[in-house]
């Protein structure tokens, strides 16, 4: 009997507190969903927080920001419309919609939210980068400018120096850009594209060598960053390095098959190196992805002519010449191709023609070819 009452009195406890211990609130888990990056779940979880409240800023703000990582930009303009409604003096919630408008291309939309999210937040340096980078998107460089230095005036951070560098970059002062990029390195030497963009516009500054260092730190810290690759093969092609630069044209294929410039220079790599059936297949595959492309089929038509495959460089220097009807190069290649096919006048009519367009080279060909 004794045991019959013990056990009675503990399942009426446990009921006790499971009645005293509803569990979380359907805003919680809401909120739970959000922080754990399950966004279609977190957009589910707010709705019904909504319907049973439709007047608490909380739930519409953070289903808006739910719906813009699910890339769903007009259901987030909604809740964030809704949102700043009930709360006028949010600063997040004007910059995450002007954000959204971004997204829209509202980029007038965008400048008026940051603007209000400024005023409300005037020492937040975040906002004005946040503002310069939508004013970049719409084409505004001055204003982007000053609200870059005044980020920096209010935080110096290595992305606005960024942002600051490739302006100055775009504007052909490249000793600006550069102590731009310096800067912006020595608050984060972690930052690959700080690294990069000096490389670029140490190129402009003939710092060769230099420009090499950071696009070899730039792929270091981004393995993946083509471009970096790309740059530092032909700075290591003009010093003669010429596997190097076949290593590096290999990787940048390997990270973008459809590039067809990476093609064309490895052709030239490995024509230097003496690789010419390489070379042959890099040209076919660089002309299968750009066949408007003038100077590939002249390429191609000059690597024939080594080949001795003259018949073969004749059509590739037609076809160079029906994309770029005034090609020297092209003309002067298709007059040595028929030559060397014993077509004399048509050799010679394309040798005067490259001659008149500039073709140091021509006027030898036309007097070994009897030219009149």
């Amino acid at each position: 009997m004794t045991r019959i009452l013990l056990s009675l009195l503990l399942f009426f406890s446990v009921l006790q507190a499971s009645a005293q211990d509803p569990g979380p609130s359907p805003l919680t888990i809401a909120d739970q969903h959000l922080d754990a990056g399950r966004y279609q779940e977190a957009v589910a979880a707010y709705t019904i927080v909504i319907t049973r409240d439709s007047f608490t800023f909380e739930p519409f703000y953070n289903r808006g920001l739910a719906h813009l990582k699910l890339k769903n930009y007009q259901a987030a303009l909604t809740d964030l419309d809704r949102a700043l409604l009930l709360n006028a003096g949010s600063k997040d919630g004007f910059s995450n919609r002007a954000l959204v408008k971004v997204h829209l291309k509202d980029m007038e939309g965008a400048q008026y939210d940051y603007d209000k999210a400024i005023r409300i937040a005037p020492q937040d340096a975040d906002l004005y980068y946040q503002s310069a980078l939508a004013l970049l998107l719409d084409h505004k460089t001055a204003p982007a400018r000053q609200h870059l230095l005044r980020s920096i005036e209010l935080v110096p951070t290595a992305p606005a120096y960024l942002e600051l560098g490739k302006l100055s970059d775009g504007s052909g002062d490249f000793e600006g850009a550069k102590r731009h990029f310096d800067k912006a390195i020595q608050l984060d030497a972690t930052l690959a594209e700080a690294h990069f963009h000096r490389g670029q516009v140490q190129e402009q500054l003939a710092q060769h060598m230099a420009a090499e260092a950071d696009y070899s730190t730039t792929v270091k810290l981004d393995p993946g960053h083509a471009d970096a690759y790309f740059n530092r093969a032909l700075l290591r092609y003009m010093r003669e390095n010429t596997a190097g630069a076949i290593q590096d044209l290999t990787k940048v294929i390997a990270l973008d098959k459809g590039r067809s410039e990476a093609y064309a220079n490895r052709a030239t790599a490995y024509t230097r190196n003496g690789q010419t059936q390489e070379a042959l297949a890099d040209y076919n595959k660089a002309i299968s992805l750009n066949s408007k492309s003038a100077e590939l089929y002249t390429k191609r038509g000059e690597l024939k002519i080594k080949l001795k495959d003259y018949a073969g460089g004749e059509k590739d220097f037609t076809s160079a010449l029906r994309l770029d009807a005034k090609s020297p190069s092209a003309f002067l290649g298709r007059g040595y191709c028929y030559m060397a096919l014993k077509q004399t006048a048509k050799a010679c009519a394309d040798l005067t023609k490259a001659h008149q367009l500039g073709n140091r080279n021509a006027m030898d060909l036309m007097k070994y070819n009897k030219c009149n």
